[in-house]
């Protein structure tokens, strides 16, 4: 399936040599080591992607928390002290 899609898209041309046909299987397995140790690799970075969206989710849910609790101290001292 993958030398057809090489014929396709390279046009081989069946009259070449066993060593010619050789060479053009040992690139195209040349390619598909490149090409699965490049998804082995994304999938790593696909796993630290998600713990870092995790940890900036955490990150702006403690912010917000925060935020809000300035908020009401904020509100409590403007009571206290406009009286």
């Amino acid at each position: 399936m993958i030398l057809e899609k090489y014929r396709v898209n390279f046009q081989i041309s069946e009259d070449k040599g066993p060593e010619e046909t050789a060479k053009m299987k040992q690139n195209i397995q040349d390619f598909h080591n490149i090409v699965k140790a490049a998804l082995l690799h994304m999938d790593k970075q696909k796993q630290v992607i998600k713990s870092m969206i995790k940890a900036q989710d955490d990150r702006l849910k403690i912010t917000k928390e925060i935020i809000e609790q300035l908020s009401q101290f904020e509100e409590g001292n403007v009571e206290y002290y406009a009286e």
